[in-house]
């Protein structure tokens, strides 16, 4: 792992390989970070520089007081594969990650070769067929009272985890935890922080961040998942307008598929890179 400061934090770099073009992976936001992508990122290493990065305010990067605008997350990305040299990039992203790739390559195109949407940048996040219910300011103010769950340990709750989320129980010793001020820990992120996140992901408009975008883009929604059918429609209206795109939806897959499905998503994304090849050289 490097940390490398820039936008004033720091953001934590794993890389997996230097071989081809540079692949950059975005995680989801709240209790994850860079450890996710392990699965992808294992096949995705014989043939591509392999790189993932914590968002700010998650797993290992700086966690600053301000800052959480989309926008600004990804200004923290581009800036980091500038101070390592990288002048363009495939971007895989899901859930915060993939919105933060999609208003990457909207606001800076020039470093973007194609984006992987896993499950995410594909519907407003309030609103008219939103993702949530709700307004900002009641999602917001929820999200601010929300109480800590505490442990005693990191085996505590590693214990707890096995217990009691399934799907989570074999990243469980991964999941960062925060140290709380009567001595206990938490797995929940800072409450300031995700709410100025969830803040972000209201005021942003989803599918304006494809009007003019010029890269290409692989669409991975979940098919297990609300909603699937309003993806679909965006999914259809917003690919007449990018120079290449492609739907895969997985069998059985949902939000997180990466946490079992990871190498299906590298293999999805590593055929779409072979297209674009001959489909969009650069």
């Amino acid at each position: 792992m490097n940390l490398i400061n820039v936008n004033q934090t720091e953001i934590a770099v794993f890389e997996y390989s230097h071989k081809g073009e540079p692949v950059v992976l975005l995680h989801p936001g709240g209790i994850f970070a860079s450890f996710v992508w392990k699965d992808t990122a294992e096949l995705l290493k014989e043939n591509y520089h392999v790189i993932a990065m914590d968002l700010r305010g998650h797993g290992a990067s700086g966690k600053p007081e301000t800052g959480y605008e989309l926008e600004n997350l990804a200004k923290d990305i581009v800036e980091a594969i500038k101070a390592m040299g990288i002048e363009k990039a495939h971007f895989i992203g899901n859930s915060l990650g993939a919105e933060t790739a999609l208003v990457l390559a909207a606001k800076f195109p020039a470093y973007v070769r194609s984006l992987t949407l896993v499950d995410g940048g594909m519907l407003n996040l309030i609103g008219p067929n939103g993702e949530r219910e709700g307004t900002k300011e009641e999602l917001v103010k929820e999200r601010l009272e929300r109480p800590y769950p505490e442990f005693i340990s990191k085996e505590d709750f590693v214990y707890f985890a096995k217990e009691h989320w399934q799907e989570f129980a074999k990243i469980a010793h991964q999941i960062p935890l925060y140290n709380l001020p009567n001595g206990t820990v938490t797995f929940q992120q800072n409450n300031e922080i995700a709410a100025q996140l969830l803040a972000a992901g209201c005021d942003i408009d989803i599918p304006s961040q494809y009007e003019g975008l010029t890269c290409p883009v692989l669409f991975m929604p979940a098919e297990k998942e609300e909603r699937l059918e309003w993806k679909l429609k965006l999914i259809e209206a917003k690919s007449a307008s990018l120079p290449y795109s492609k739907t895969v939806i997985l069998p059985e897959s949902t939000h997180l598929m990466m946490m079992n499905q990871g190498r299906e998503i590298a293999e999805a994304a590593q055929a779409f890179y072979q297209e674009l090849q001959e489909k969009c050289p650069q």
